[in-house]
């Protein structure tokens, strides 16, 4: 587990990720996201969003839990 505060502010939305859990070759982010604006939004994640860690390392997101 790491733990610690990253963020990133796009117009009105703003998604921060508050602890990192790493389980055989699985990334967990825990993740809030405050959208400022009177519009819905929808953030899909499967096949959009891309983590890469300290080493290189790409994650994409899937639906497996």
């Amino acid at each position: 587990m790491v733990t610690g505060k990253w963020s990133q502010e796009n117009g009105q939305l703003i998604l921060t990720i508050t602890e990192v859990d790493l389980n055989d070759g699985l990334l967990l982010l825990h993740m809030k996201v405050v959208n400022n604006s009177a519009a819905g939004m929808d953030l899909p994640l499967y096949g959009y969003f891309v983590v890469t860690d300290n080493t290189g390392q790409t994650y994409t997101g899937s639906d497996d839990t």
